[in-house]
């Protein structure tokens, strides 16, 4: 097991929609899963995955938590039966009211519209319903946009591309006017296939795989998420989207595409699932469900210990972190929570093969001194002399006050270390933000340097003039 002491969390989670395809695992750390059926566990709707090879009526599953809007969806793609309108969009909306899903996540600026994330959603409310537009308005807007014009008219409209819709649905353009054969349509297998359809529409990719994964980064925990291999049509390099667990186990039904599961996860989370019959009312027919033998109920990881990042005073102390350290600092940041972040996946990490995806969200985060250390050091390391150069001349006030008095201290000047100390601490108190570079916001919002002089020494704070040590009386003039 590659975590022993884990504790376990069983959660959906998801972070950054796009990354390079390299980033898609393999067999060698992967096992190819299908679905078994649904059950219950830990509380609520699962739908559980084992390696393909099991067979058997007693078999170690990886239980999917499914939220209660999505389970119902998923039991239709389990079950391969066509459903119309009402049956399906009934149970779709939970697709696209999921923040943080596979719908925030798609590659939308590659879609043949820029209104094609308002089209996926009007399209999973019902919209353009394929062999539904004869309905009396779909009607009256088609004959309208199709003989409300002179002849000529409609003749030049015909004649020009951009007149023609990008796809079913689209936004500004007026319903699909279907011929008999068009209309006989019988519905769709689950959410997920119309879901599905809209992708390949709207974006024209086609989704050739999906993942099961671990989401967290740090050691001690392990959180089960999804991910998508997104194919364009056009041959260009497949895209990977991040998404829920769940949402990648019933895309991958519709799109009947392998379900590539960490063995980790696999270890981690398995539990020992049988097959029984069950009726959940007096009245509903009996359904194969799995039944869980568990007596090891997941338990949430303790909270993350860790210092904010701004209380990181040099780029030494910063390096010293680690991986983890970075990680736990970043989970603890205040903004990193009122931004609703998300830490990178260990598969990005793992795939950089270094903390320059951790690296990327929190050194933002940090003293803005440090930060200017750091990139000064970045400069120097790819041999960019003129802009380290640039970077030392742009220190601000506090920062300089810092540099000032670590020289001091390395040439045993105590004096010259505690004048360059004091300044530092009036350079930190005056500003609103000491993470942001001097200069990016309005100035109005830091104090004045004499009114926070003055009220250090109005309030019997330390001030070098006052030191006898730094100022000793033989030296005053009398």
């Amino acid at each position: 097991m590659r975590r022993p002491a884990a504790r376990l969390l069983i959660t959906a989670l998801t972070a950054r929609a796009l990354e390079p395809t390299q980033l898609w695992p393999t067999t060698q750390t992967c096992v190819s899963c299908r679905a078994l059926g649904m059950g219950d566990y830990d509380g609520g709707a699962a739908i559980f995955m084992a390696p393909a090879a099991t067979g058997g009526t007693k078999v170690e599953a990886l239980p999917v938590p499914v939220g209660a809007d999505a389970a119902i969806a998923m039991e239709k793609a389990l079950k391969g039966q066509e459903y119309g309108k009402v049956q399906t969009l009934t149970v779709a909306q939970g697709l696209v009211n999921r923040d943080g899903g596979v719908f925030d996540n798609l590659p939308y600026a590659m879609g043949k519209s820029k209104f094609a994330k308002k089209d996926l959603y009007d399209r999973i409310r019902g919209k353009d319903w394929p062999g539904r537009s004869l309905k009396p308005q779909n009607v009256f807007s088609s004959l309208k946009e199709r003989f409300g014009k002179k002849a000529k008219v409609r003749l030049e409209d015909a004649e020009r591309d951009e007149d023609q819709a990008p796809y079913r649905g689209a936004y500004g353009f007026p319903p699909v006017y279907e011929d008999a054969q068009s209309r006989m349509f019988a519905g769709y297998v689950s959410p997920y296939s119309l879901f599905l359809e809209a992708i390949g529409d709207m974006l024209d990719c086609d989704v050739t795989s999906a993942l099961l994964e671990d989401a967290c980064p740090l050691d001690d925990r392990t959180d089960l998420a999804g991910a998508l291999r997104l194919q364009p049509r056009n041959g260009s390099a497949p895209l990977i989207v991040e998404c829920f667990a769940d949402e990648a186990v019933g895309l991958a039904l519709a799109a009947n595409v392998d379900v590539l599961t960490e063995r980790s996860l696999l270890e981690v989370f398995s539990r020992t699932a049988r097959f029984g019959l069950e009726r959940r009312t007096s009245v509903a027919p009996l359904k194969m469900r799995l039944q869980v033998v568990d007596n090891l109920e997941p338990r949430i990881a303790e909270a993350v210990e860790a210092d904010a990042p701004e209380t990181i005073k040099s780029a030494d102390e910063y390096d010293a972190l680690g991986t983890q350290g970075k990680l736990r600092v970043l989970v603890e940041a205040e903004e990193f929570k009122r931004r609703k972040l998300r830490l990178p996946r260990p598969r990005v990490i793992n795939a950089a093969g270094n903390d320059a995806p951790v690296d990327e969200l929190l050194i933002p985060l940090l003293d803005e001194a440090v930060r200017r250390d750091l990139a000064v050091e970045a400069a120097l390391k790819r041999g960019d002399i003129a802009g380290a150069a640039a970077l030392m001349a742009g220190k601000s006030k506090r920062h300089a006050a810092r540099d000032r008095a670590a020289q001091a201290s390395a040439d045993g000047d105590l004096a010259g270390e505690l004048r360059a100390r004091d300044d530092e601490a009036v350079y930190s108190a005056i500003r609103a933000d000491i993470t942001q570079d001097e200069g990016s916001y309005s100035r109005f919002l830091d104090k004045d340097e004499w009114y926070e002089r003055q009220r250090r020494r109005t309030n019997g704070a330390y001030d070098p003039a006052d030191d006898p040590l730094l100022n000793p009386p033989w030296k005053s003039k009398s």
